[in-house]
């Protein structure tokens, strides 16, 4: 458009052209002079305009791209919250399993027996980490591409995640610290990990052939200890996965609007 609206102006300069020759060869200035500025003000306009089309056209291309841009992120957080969900799961679980191991602290024999200690010792560790794609905000911000979101809202729950999710890290880092730093160094006196780790199925078991007693282990005040410090640990990092769920929802709902 804008190339054709250059040669349509081009044409009729060069017809301007053609008459102030005209009027020069003929002497007339006046009308010389009133043609001289109709071509000065026909040229400003098809700039003005030539301007106009431009910055409609480049209006054009960042909507599209910013579309593009929000498509993106949907889908990147829609696969998010998928993977989201099934680690969410996973940790509530073993919330629930340390819960039931710190209600049977002190219990006797007959009690114990009637629990399957092994199982809820396996599942009370999470086995799933949450570990979410950030490339299309970190493509958007370190493109200088963040302008093209006009929703302000959108902007400021993108610094949020990428801030959120450094804490929670910060909340794994911490709870896996004490499970292999504390708890499971503590067990390896009273538990038999062969039959724990078994509860897993993995292709490796065997029955362990030693025999083992949990009457100490639940009349231990230290492992009581370490199991409420681990369900505070583990508290804390679903509190932050609570928080992440929230804010994904809040970006899904923003941008499924944009999705392809």
């Amino acid at each position: 458009m804008v190339a054709e609206m250059t040669k349509n102006l081009s044409t009729m300069i060069n017809f301007f052209k053609k008459l102030r020759k005209d009027f020069l060869q003929k002497g007339n200035t006046v009308k010389y002079l009133q043609y001289a500025v109709g071509e000065i003000v026909l040229v400003m306009i098809g700039i003005l305009l030539a301007l106009q089309v431009n910055s409609w056209n480049q209006e054009r291309l960042e909507k599209k791209e910013a579309k593009n841009i929000l498509s993106n992120l949907y889908e990147e957080f829609v696969e998010n919250k998928r993977q989201f969900d099934n680690v969410y799961e996973t940790y509530t679980e073993a919330m629930g399993s340390s819960i039931a191991l710190l209600h049977l602290m002190g219990e006797d024999g007959p009690i114990l027996e009637t629990q399957n200690i092994d199982s809820l010792l396996y599942s009370s560790f999470p086995s799933a980490e949450f570990f979410p794609s950030s490339q299309s905000i970190d493509n958007i911000i370190q493109s200088g591409r963040l302008s093209l979101i006009k929703d302000p809202q959108l902007i400021a729950l993108t610094y949020q995640w990428k801030a959120l999710l450094e804490l929670l890290n910060d909340r794994e880092e911490t709870q896996d610290n004490w499970i292999n730093e504390t708890t499971l160094p503590f067990l390896t006196k009273y538990v038999s990990f062969v039959e724990m780790d078994g509860q897993g199925r993995p292709s490796w078991y065997r029955p362990s052939k030693l025999k083992k007693d949990y009457n100490l282990l639940f009349q231990n005040l230290e492992f009581e200890n370490i199991m409420e410090n681990g369900i505070y640990l583990q508290d804390k990092t679903i509190e932050r996965l609570k928080e992440c769920g929230e804010l994904m929802e809040k970006i899904i709902e923003i941008t499924q609007p944009y999705a392809q």
